[in-house]
């Protein structure tokens, strides 16, 4: 038995299957549309984590300047009397 390639063989290695091109970039198709959907939901869900986290900082902050009579606006608080 020897490594004879059949003509099926030689036209898959010339490309020349247009059904069987079609089929595969049909199938890469589907597959980079459901790879881009999961990113896209992941990257959505650390969207809103980051900004509930910034959320609950900006809360902080803010309670922080009321506590001390600050404004969290100005980069070197002084209170005046």
């Amino acid at each position: 038995m020897g490594m004879e390639s059949s003509g099926f063989e030689h036209a898959f290695l010339q490309n020349r299957l247009p059904e069987l091109a079609a089929h595969v970039d049909a199938h890469v198709a589907h597959l980079t549309d459901a790879l881009k959907k999961e990113v896209d939901e992941d990257v959505a869900e650390q969207f809103l984590r980051q900004g509930t986290n910034q959320t609950g900082n900006i809360a902080m902050i803010q309670s922080f300047c009321d506590a001390t009579n600050t404004s969290p606006y100005l980069e070197r608080n002084i209170v005046l009397h």
